[in-house]
């Protein structure tokens, strides 16, 4: 719903100023969505799945360009440019995933387990990319159970179980 996907059953979500419920697709637009899984086309390399991507963004090629230059470089993949993304490692995938994300004038970007079936150190490394991120003020929804990046990342933080709110509020509040 947060991304303009569904629609909400009762109420509304505002990205922006722009609601799900009356304009879905500008909620679409603002939104830069990692899934919880990467998600590859297995023969193309990241320029070329920077080009489907901005694309279908309706961006333009020199745009396209200029965002798969800076992005590749923020997330240190800049040399991997024409590599087929089959051979990268999960670590290199997930940078990739949200470097995709990032594509475009995007208000928020939202992160589904970032970490998941990552070991210590692509998680670390993961974290340290998403960090840079917040560093630039990049607004972010993150669903983790990294619990020490939640509170040490995190303006708010809302905890959950079984869909419902259990706790909300500022990090110092809900950790304590």
């Amino acid at each position: 719903m947060l991304t303009g996907v569904y629609q909400p059953t009762y109420g509304d979500i505002y990205v922006d100023g722009t609601s799900a419920v009356i304009d879905p697709l500008g909620i679409q637009e603002s939104c830069g969505v990692c899934n919880q899984f990467d998600y590859f086309w297995p023969q193309f390399t990241p320029r070329q799945m920077f080009i489907v991507m901005g694309l279908f963004k309706g961006l333009s090629n020199n745009t396209i360009k200029a965002e798969c230059d800076r992005l590749l470089k923020l997330f240190k993949l800049e040399k991997f440019i024409d590599a087929n993304a089959t051979t990268f490692s999960g670590g290199m995938k997930r940078k990739l995933s949200v470097a995709l994300a990032c594509l475009g004038d995007r208000k928020l970007l939202v992160f589904d387990e970032p970490t998941s079936a990552l070991d210590p150190e692509l998680t670390a490394e993961v974290l340290k990319v998403i960090r840079s991120l917040a560093d630039l003020n990049i607004a972010m929804v993150i669903v983790t159970h990294e619990m020490a990046f939640a509170r040490d990342i995190s303006h708010r933080v809302i905890f959950m179980e079984g869909g419902v709110i259990v706790e909300e509020g500022t990090p110092e509040k809900v950790f304590s």
